[in-house]
């Protein structure tokens, strides 16, 4: 598979793959196959484990509330200590391509989509970390297919049931702001410039399963991180 999403373990002890694409086999003619498993790589034991997976490429289930993240390649993993992970964004192709913007929690050996009034527009390629003193989650970059953006704001998640235990992790301050403790669940503006608009490919539909190349579009003065 190609373009997974992947974190090393909590524990330290390993490392959890998402996703990605399969391709067919050479000479072959059938689309790529998105993919929606997730999989545990033990590094003591040196065994492979798969916790997840729907094969339905959608996500579990057909009403509106699915169960389980969809098929996706460029997704961010993210671990939370002591045992969770966080899943954000990605791509389905297969070809042409739907951008997500959902959120997703892995605990206790299942899925919860994270419910939020509002999010930033859908993306795939971004970049997601955890401030490990606050435990919230900051999204920066990335791209959107349709319609055709680069991003460089920077956005905050708060995950109340993510947040570290006084103690447990050593601090870390970066883009901290005060009331986080306080904060509910959803998504914050931190700072940054707002999308930037690019040109439509030539083509729109990305080959062997993969967005469509762009062109690249340079932030506007003073706007850059």
């Amino acid at each position: 598979r190609h373009a997974a999403a992947a974190s090393a373990a909590p524990d330290g002890r390993g490392f959890f793959v998402f996703g990605g694409t399969r391709r067919g086999k050479p000479g072959s003619r059938s689309p790529p196959t998105p993919l929606d498993d997730l999989w545990h790589f033990d590094a003591t034991k040196r065994r492979w484990s798969l916790l997840t997976q729907s094969g339905l490429g959608h996500g579990l289930g057909h009403g509106p509330v699915p169960l389980a993240p969809a098929a996706r390649s460029h997704a961010s993993l993210v671990a939370a200590p002591p045992d969770s992970l966080l899943l954000y964004g990605g791509a389905h192709c297969t070809p042409g391509c739907t951008c997500y913007g959902d959120a997703w929690v892995y605990a206790g050996g299942g899925w919860r989509r994270v419910s939020t009034p509002s999010s930033p527009t859908h993306r795939y390629r971004q970049g997601v970390v955890r401030d490990p003193s606050s435990g919230a989650f900051y999204l920066f970059g990335g791209e959107s297919y349709k319609p055709y953006m680069y991003h460089n704001a920077l956005d905050r998640l708060i995950v109340p049931s993510l947040k570290p235990q006084p103690g447990a992790e050593p601090a870390f301050t970066a883009f901290s702001a005060a009331g986080e403790a306080a904060a509910p669940e959803g998504w914050a503006a931190v700072g940054g410039g707002g999308p930037t608009s690019a040109p439509p490919p030539a083509s729109s539909e990305p080959r062997d399963g993969a967005p469509p190349p762009q062109a690249a579009v340079a932030p506007p003065p003073g706007e850059g991180v």
